[in-house]
Parts: C-alpha cells; structure tokens; sequence
C-alpha cells in the first residue's frame, strides 16, 4: 500500500514538472491544482491570474480546514477504536480467568475422586493383606505388582482422560510457561553452580587455614616437648609438675585456638548467608529483567498489531462522511477527562511505590550500618582478646625462659656431682638394664597370653552368602545363627576402605598374622588410623594414633567380655519421654539447634552397659535408644543411590553441626541408615539401602570435610518402613543418622603398643 501510494506521488510530480515546463516555453505561469478523483489525485494546470489566485487561497484554506477536521475525526476513531480493543481484551481475559478458573475446579475434583479411589483401594489392599500370612513372600510381590499396575493403569486412564480434554490454546500456553521456567531454571542452576564453586573455594581457604592452624599448633607442640625434654631431671615429682603445666599451657592453646576457629566459622556463615542474599537479589533482578523484556516484546507485538488496524481504520473512515461533530466533541472531552483521571491515578501509585522503595532502602541502610557496628564491636572485643592472650604468653615465656635458667643451674650442679661420682652411674646404668630385659620378658609373655587368646567372627561362618559383588556382601539367617534362632532376616557386609582415601598422605593394607591385617591411613597432620581385620575381612577394632603417641578409639568389637554367641542382645523397649520432633529431627522443618542437640545428645533411656559395633549394628532396639536425624531433605529417585547436585547444600546444617561436635570429641561415631520402599527384592533393597548410605557419607566427607573414620554405614532394605505401604513411597527411600558413641565398647585392656605407637601382634 505504502509503495503504490509514493508510485501515485512520484507520477503526480513528474506530470506537474512537465506541465510547468511547458508553462515556461509558453511565457504563461502555471498554477498546479490537484483534485480528488476515483483514482486518486489528480493535476489540473491553471492560468496564474488574480482571481485564481484568490480562488487558489480560499480552496487552499477550505483544504486545510478539511484536512485538520479529518485528522481531528481520525483521532477520535483511533481513541475509539482503542477503548474499544481495550473492552474487547478485557472481556476476553474475563472470559479466559472463568475457563481456566472452571478447568481448575474440574481438575482439582477429578483429583480428589481419584485419591478417594486409590485411597480405597489401598485400604483395600491393605485389609487383604492382614488377613493374609508373612511366610508367602512370592504371594505378597505378585500382589504389590498387580496394586501398581492397578495404579499406574487408573493413572494413565487419568491422563488419557485429561489429555483429551485440552485444547491447542493452553498447550501453547504451557509450552511457553516451560520455556520461561527452563530458562529461569537455567539461570538458577547458574547461580548455583556460581555459589557451590565459591562455597568449594571458601572451603579449600578454610581448610588451608586449618591445616596452617594445625601447623602452628605442632611448631608449638614440638617446641614445648623440646623444652621439656631439656628440663628432664632425676627429680621426678618435679618432672611430673612440669609436665602437667606444659599440658595446661597446650589445652589452653588449644581452646583459644578452637575460639578463634568458631569465631571464624561464625563470620564465614554471616559471610555465605549475605553471599547468598546478594545471589538472590541478583536472581531477582534477572527476573525482573526478563520479565521486562517480554513485555517489551508484546508491546511491539501490540504496536504492530495497532498500526495494521489503524491502516485498516484509515481506509474505512475513507468511505464514511462526517456527521454529528457536537456529540464527538462532547464524548472527547468526557473521555479526555477519564484519562486525565487515570493518569493521575497512575501518578499517585508510581509516586507511593517510589515512597515505599525509598522506605525500604532506608531500613536496609539502617540494618547495613547496625551490622557494620556489630562488625567494629566485635573486631574491637576481638583484638583486646587477642591482646590480652598476647599479654599472657610473654609473661609465660619470661617465667619460662627464668625457670629454663634455674633447670640449667641446677642441671650443670648435678653433672658436677654425677661427674665426681662414676660409681653411682655405673650402678644406675647396671639396675636399667636389669628392668629393660625385665620389661621385654614380660611383654614377650603378653603377646603369647594374646596370640592364644585371638580369634575371627564366628557368626558369617554359620550363615549363607546370598550375594557376592565387588565390596559387598550379603548374608542370610546372620541373626539366627548367632542366637540358633530360624530367623530370615538377612544383613549386608562391605569393605569402607574405599572411603578412607580422603585427605590421605599415605594408604597401607600389612599381614599381622594368622590372616589378619592392619589398613593404616596417614593423614597430613602426622595422624595414623588404623584398622584391624580379621581373617574375614570383619572389622576388630578401629583408633587414631596422634603424632604425641595419643589414641583415641572408635570402637572395639573385641573387648574383653566378648563371645562370639553375644550378636543379639535382648533390651527393653525404649521409652521415649521427650518430645516426639527432638527424638526424630526432620531438618526441613528443625532449626538449627535441634539438628546440634540430636548430633550431641545422649541416650534417651537407661543403659547399664556398652556393646560392640556389631551387636549395634544388627539389634533395632539397642539402637533406638539413640535420637536420629531423618534427612527428609534428600530425596531419592526409585531404585537409585544418586544424590543430586542441587540437594549438596540442603546437608551443609547437618555437616556443619556433626563436624563441630567432632572437633569437641575426636572419638564420636555416626551410624548412616539407608533405606528403601517395599518395592523390589529384598536382595536388591537391601544393596541399594547400604549404596545411599554410603552416598551420604561421602558427601560429608568430600564437601563438609567430616572425617570418614568417624563415620558408619549400613543398609536395611525394606525392614524398617516410615511409612507401611507395599507401593512405591517417597518418604520411604530415606537416609537416618544416629550418634552411636554412648553405645560402643572402647575397651583397649587387651591391646599392647610398642614405642612407636604400633600395635603388638605375636606370630
């Protein structure tokens, strides 16, 4: 339309400019005048004389009178025509919101008559369940299949039904809804995986930081043992005072230092909390941004679409005449009022949110500088402290550096007096090596008293191996065999070495004899942890040997009172007398200091002695005694152990809370539960219940930095439901923690150690 408009133009002045040539050559002055014919314009040449020239001016000026009276017309049928759309829209949303709104009733009443089905039907399934018998697996699994086909087929009955019922409009719709959301998803995995690489960074700083803690702590330890070995003396009850000072001296290093740790995990958790308030500050800005940017592109789609129709407007106000322009007039200025209402409404509420946003930047800056108060006051308290730690170290170190004076009088006195007395040496030289090869023979007789006394497990030999893959093992009838019981239940073994690389300087398996073995991990800060196996790959007994020659034990599952027919132990039922949320922590819906207390809590009964790791690990009731944490923020698909990457950071509470009281007490243990739904084998549960567990012990070893010797995993399968439904439930594919330290025997009475530290063993 446009081109054949500026063809129509373009010929007009061509034929004007010839007509005016011609004019020329013939001595006259043209007047150009165009004049509306069907179609189009047209040029008519006219003799330039005064009177039509007058003519020419009074039809010139009826001309622009007409043309701003057709404008004037145009405007108002624009106006007209947008009220008019704007109506239209409106009754079309209207129109829309009551469908959808009818289709979500439907929807929602279609929903509830289909739980009301499955709900009977499983109270159905339910009932013929009780009223059959335990002993017939094979009947029980045919009838789980036929519920979930039952199931799935009353589901896809329900998405055939829905799927017929959608039209091609909301399809649309839902295809650019998923588009958004992919692309906002995309954004937020972004952001995620932005945080998850800072938080690694933090992490790594931390840990440098620790390990340069650690350091400075073992340049202190070795200084003050190499001063307390050059203040060694023959006074003995002097060396005993010593020496009891220098462990004061360290324990109180030692508490200043964990002071000034927790005071930086403390402004490390500020830090990542405002870290990740800025992140969703800026996943809101991008929101925002795009949300713009898509109304930015439907008003284009709008002003294209309003051009077409005022193009189509413009041809019909062509065709029509001009009438009743009082009335026009008069609807103009109502509607021209309306709009300067609306205007000013629109003013008001822009100038209101301006006000409210200006509000909340003012309370925001008013929380910034009180943090950053807080901050100053806490730096200040902070630098008194560690000036006033200052302040008492030098006044240590003068009265050691005294004391270190006086020893070295007094020693030099006493190399005096052993110098003018050989005799004397040479006696106490001789009583030595009397009570050397005493003490060799005595410990030659203890290692043959334990090298009789030695033996392996007993109860894997008595039971059947079910299954055999890589690290695991599955046994059958492990209970009733230990106790001559005819029980079924079956119980899953594995080897955790695989774990114990963690943070390892060095990594050895040695033969101790009579097929047993010793797994030893050096750590970076001189640690050992050793393992001891038996001949069945069954641990013995797990500790951690500190570079001062200080163990700590996990467990042992040989102390002294142990007999291989003790597996099942018969406790009462525990009585649970505290709130039911503190004994069983969910942490979607705990704070974070009742995920502490059930990370640090004791029994919540009376237990009058302690177990072995084994006896815990096989008897529910002993294990029940101990509050646990159910990890219902980690959620599992069915029939698989993966953990995703988004769910890493919803365990950062717990690891924090767990490493923390791991830091207080070296010789904590954790037992990780895996569990499944009734859905499967119980060979197959059971494997996949002991691969979640360890999943989750890996990811708090691998990004909470929990120790993996202070950790224990085990599978149960289907045994232990939350929920009892033989369908496939999600509340029941779960991981449980549980600290198990009040319940395991650390006795080392029978254990002998060299002066390396090692572990004596007699071939």
């Amino acid at each position: 339309m446009i081109i054949n408009r500026l063809k129509r133009i373009s010929a007009i002045l061509f034929v004007g400019f010839c007509l005016c040539l011609a004019a020329q050559f013939a001595g006259t002055t043209p007047v150009l005048a165009f004049e509306k014919a069907e179609g189009g314009l047209t040029v008519v040449a006219q003799a330039a004389t005064p009177q039509n020239k007058a003519e020419e001016r009074a039809r010139k000026q009826a001309e622009r009178q007409r043309k701003q009276a057709e404008r004037k017309r145009k405007r108002q049928e624009q106006k007209r025509a947008q009220q008019q759309q704007r109506q239209q829209q409106k009754q079309a949303q209207q129109e829309q919101r009551r469908k959808q709104a009818e289709e979500r009733k439907r929807r929602r009443q279609e929903q509830k008559r289909a739980q009301q089905r499955q709900k009977q039907q499983q109270q159905k399934a339910a009932q013929e369940q009780r009223r059959q018998q335990a002993e017939e697996r094979k009947r029980k699994r045919q009838e789980r299949q036929r519920a979930e086909q039952r199931q799935k087929q009353q589901q896809q009955e329900a998405a055939q039904a829905q799927r017929r019922q959608q039209v091609e409009e909301r399809k649309r719709k839902r295809q650019e809804r998923q588009r958004a959301e992919q692309r906002q998803k995309q954004q937020q995995q972004e952001a995620a995986q932005e945080q998850r690489r800072q938080q690694a960074e933090e992490r790594k700083r931390k840990r440098q930081e620790r390990q340069r803690a650690e350091q400075r702590q073992k340049q202190q330890q070795q200084e003050a043992a190499q001063e307390q070995r050059r203040q060694q003396a023959e006074e003995r009850k002097r060396k005993r005072q010593e020496r009891q000072r220098a462990q004061q001296r360290q324990k109180q290093q030692q508490q200043e230092a964990a002071q000034e740790q927790r005071r930086q995990q403390a402004e490390e958790r500020k830090r990542k909390r405002q870290e990740r308030q800025r992140a969703e500050q800026r996943q809101k800005q991008q929101q925002q941004e795009a949300a713009q940017e898509q109304r930015r592109q439907q008003q284009a789609e709008e002003r294209e679409r309003r051009r077409d129709q005022r193009q189509r407007a413009r041809q019909e106000e062509r065709e029509q005449k001009a009438a009743d322009r009082k009335r026009r007039r008069e609807e103009r200025k109502a509607r021209e009022a309306a709009g300067q209402q609306q205007q000013n409404n629109r003013l008001q509420e822009v100038r209101e949110r301006a006000q409210q946003r200006e509000e909340r930047q003012r309370r925001r800056e008013r929380l910034e500088a009180r943090e950053r108060r807080n901050l100053e006051r806490q730096e200040r308290r902070i630098q008194r402290a560690e000036q006033r730690r200052r302040n008492r170290l030098e006044r240590e170190a003068r009265r050691d550096r005294a004391q270190t004076e006086r020893l070295q009088r007094r020693r030099n006195e006493l190399r005096r007096q052993l110098q003018n007395d050989t005799r004397r040496a040479e006696r106490r030289e001789r009583r030595q090596r009397r009570l050397e090869r005493q003490r060799a023979w005595e410990q030659r007789q203890a290692r043959r008293e334990r090298r009789a006394r030695r033996q392996d497990f007993g109860f894997h030999r008595r039971s059947k191996v079910v299954k055999r893959k890589d690290d695991r093992v599955i046994f059958s009838a492990l209970a009733g065999a230990a106790i001559g019981a005819a029980a079924t239940a079956m119980f899953i073994h594995h080897n955790d070495d695989r774990r114990f690389g963690w943070r390892a300087r060095d990594f050895y398996v040695e033969p101790v004899g009579n097929g047993w073995t010793r797994t030893v991990v050096r750590r970076p800060d001189g640690s050992r942890v050793v393992t001891i196996r038996d001949s069945g790959g069954f641990v013995v007994r797990r500790y951690r040997v500190f570079p001062d020659q200080r163990r700590v034990f996990y467990f042992n599952n040989q102390p002294s009172w142990w007999n291989d027919e003790d597996l099942y132990v018969d406790v009462e039922p525990v009585r649970v007398q505290i709130p039911r949320e503190r004994y069983v922590v969910e942490p979607s819906y705990a704070p974070v200091d009742a995920i502490y207390s059930a990370a640090t809590s004791g029994p919540v009964g009376q237990l009058n002695r302690t177990y072995t790791l084994n006896q815990v690990l096989v008897n529910a009731r002993l294990r029940d005694y101990m509050p646990r944490i159910d990890l219902d923020t980690i959620t599992f698909a069915s029939g698989s152990a993966e953990i995703p990457l988004a769910q890493v950071d919803k365990l950062e509470t717990i690891g924090v809370a767990i490493e923390q009281a791991i830091k207080d007490n070296p010789g904590e243990v954790y037992l990780i539960e895996g569990h499944t739904d009734a859905v499967g084998t119980d060979v197959a549960n059971l494997e996949l219940s002991d691969r979640r567990a360890s999943a989750v012990a890996d990811i708090l070893t691998s990004y909470f930095g929990v120790p993996p010797e202070n950790l224990v995993t085990q599978g149960y399968g289907e045994r232990y439901l939350k929920v009892n439904t033989p369908v496939s439930e999600q509340a029941n594919r779960r991981v449980a923690i549980r600290r198990i330290t009040p319940l395991l025997s650390k006795s080392n009475d029978e254990v002998a150690f060299d002066d390396d530290g090692n572990e004596v063993f007699s071939n």
